[in-house]
């Protein structure tokens, strides 16, 4: 899905239909990767209708606030 799994890149913009493609990402990150998404903080997953400025600022507000 993503090529390489010893070369990904730090972000990326995924479209489709939103349960499906959550469910395959969510299954190559924990299986492919061993990557849990439950109860882990270096994990966030957002939905929008668009994305604009306001919401770029709540996230990065999220991200001032999260613990090391």
């Amino acid at each position: 899905m993503f090529g390489n799994k010893e070369n990904l890149h730090h972000a990326y913009l995924i479209e489709g239909d939103r349960e499906s493609i959550f469910s395959l990402v969510s299954d190559y990150l924990e299986k492919e990767l061993k990557f849990s998404l439950k109860n882990n903080p270096d994990f966030w997953n957002g939905d929008f209708e668009t994305f604009g400025i306001d919401d770029g600022r709540k996230i990065n507000e999220l991200q001032n606030k999260k613990a090391f």
